[in-house]
């Protein structure tokens, strides 16, 4: 079943590539766990924030993130979850087939991942359209902005404060690890 389903997926990249350079436009797909690849054309993107499979400027297929600028911050627990999950999905299935293609070493935790586009390039090279109305509030005019960073959203169906607190603890450790700066989220807490 799963050669099959593999197969699949396979001959629907074929075509998909077939397609997009006979047409001109660019197709995107996502995938998860519980579904198939879907297929979308042109410019449109998807109205849920999710990871998506697109065609960098050379025609390679990569993956990127997709997430509407209508949107409020922070997105729902589930919503983290199912393009965390996405991205691991197309990114394991990108280094299966590209495996078959090139001898590729094992990947490990800080390695970058080679079939990745960081959001503001796939933006700035026309691969994803560009956000109509930028995020942005005046209060914070003129302050610097992070390279890097991480957010920790306080949001728990715990009665408790163990489990929270402890996550906190870990993300911090893995901010301060990485040179983070870390921020705290408390407004659904």
């Amino acid at each position: 079943m799963k050669r099959v389903l593999l197969a699949i997926c396979v001959l629907a990249i074929l075509i998909y590539l077939g397609l997009s350079t006979l047409s001109g436009s660019s197709l995107e797909y996502t995938t998860s766990r519980q579904q198939e690849y879907e297929l979308i054309e042109g410019d449109t993107l998807p109205e849920e924030p999710s990871a998506l499979v697109v065609l960098d400027e050379k025609m390679r297929t990569k993956w990127t993130v997709s997430i509407p600028s209508n949107l409020s911050f922070p997105l729902q627990q589930s919503q983290y979850k199912d393009i965390c999950s996405q991205a691991e999905d197309i990114s394991n299935e990108l280094q299966l087939m590209n495996s078959k293609k090139h001898k590729q070493k094992e990947r490990k935790y800080y390695d970058n991942d080679p079939y990745f586009v960081e959001v503001d390039r796939a933006q700035r090279k026309g691969i994803l359209p560009k956000d109509d109305e930028p995020w942005y509030d005046p209060k914070y005019d003129g302050l610097p902005s992070c390279d890097k960073s991480l957010t920790f959203v306080m949001e728990t169906a715990d009665a408790g404060m163990g489990n929270t607190l402890l996550s906190m603890w870990l993300a911090y450790g893995l901010a301060k690890k990485e040179d983070r700066a870390f921020f705290i989220d408390d407004t659904r807490w």
